[in-house]
């Protein structure tokens, strides 16, 4: 059975399936957005998707229209059986009634796509828990094609933030060792029931391959986490706060390391985290080791 997600506010009614508002269950009910979250998540037929909150399955019956084969992750157990109803006539589509952030998630991909299937994750994040669902993927980048997730605007504009603005912090930076990040569009409130009360945008993620920061990976978290302890301060006097124990100045490594003795956390990208964070973890490492 195709899902119509015009007809989603009239399905859960009919199904007496009310949204949850603790688990931030908003279905999607706009054909155009539907089809731009597909258009964005760029899959073709020989692909595989794996879907996390399918909801009432207007996203799902989209994505089973391109690709090979659909895993979609839910764990509201009355949705599981309103989608295994919903989807009985295709087998290309699996349910799995689960946690995403507690499931076995190789286990999983290893179970229901083929090593050589191209997989890519496709869903509409609960914004109460993205970032750890987001990271929980991220993790496992090696072997998604692209993860393509609707958000909060607000972590968004986090998430394509460049250094020295106001929305660059932790999340851009640790999210950027894993991949680069697009955005593809912005969904209205009105896309949604029932409608939430933020606004969302749609971003794709490609996992880097290979990583540019494989070798930094120590470092380079240790540093994010130091430079954005308390935003206003320097870098120096964050690191100085971080490492009291050490009686280093650390103005002065930076500019031994050609960073400004005053520079913030925020004006440093990437490249400069891996850098700098692979010095500073070696350091650290000579002197408590």
């Amino acid at each position: 059975m195709n899902v119509d997600p015009r007809r989603t506010k009239a399905l859960a009614r009919a199904l007496d399936l009310r949204p949850v508002k603790s688990r931030g269950q908003h279905f999607l009910t706009a054909p155009p957005i539907v089809d731009g979250i597909v258009t964005c998540a760029g899959v073709g037929p020989e692909d595989g998707v794996l879907e996390i909150g399918p909801g009432l399955g207007a996203l799902t019956a989209a994505l089973a229209e391109r690709v090979r084969r659909v895993v979609a992750v839910e764990i509201d157990r009355r949705l599981v059986a309103a989608l295994n109803e919903l989807f009985a006539d295709r087998p290309s589509v699996h349910i799995v009634e689960g946690d995403v952030l507690a499931v076995d998630l190789p286990e999983l991909l290893n179970r229901h796509f083929a090593p050589e299937t191209p997989v890519h994750v496709v869903a509409n994040l609960p914004y109460y828990i993205t970032t750890p669902i987001l990271f929980r993927l991220l993790e496992h980048g090696d072997r998604f094609r692209a993860i393509t997730i609707m958000v909060q605007k607000e972590v968004a504009d986090r998430l394509v933030a460049t250094p020295g603005t106001k929305a660059y912090g932790a999340l851009t930076a640790s999210v950027a060792r894993f991949a680069r990040v697009e955005k593809c569009l912005d969904v209205p409130a009105g896309a949604f029931f029932p409608p939430p009360a933020v606004a969302s945008r749609v971003v794709r993620l490609v996992p880097h391959r290979p990583s540019p920061y494989a070798g930094c990976r120590e470092g380079y978290g240790h540093l994010v986490a130091v430079a954005f302890k308390s935003r206003r301060k320097t870098l120096a006097n964050n690191l100085r706060q971080a490492h009291p124990a050490l009686p280093i100045d650390w103005g002065a490594w930076l500019e031994a390391h050609g960073y400004d003795a005053k520079i913030r956390g925020e004006m440093l990208a990437p490249d400069d985290f891996c850098r700098l964070g692979a010095a500073l973890w070696m350091l650290l490492q000579a002197r408590t080791g």
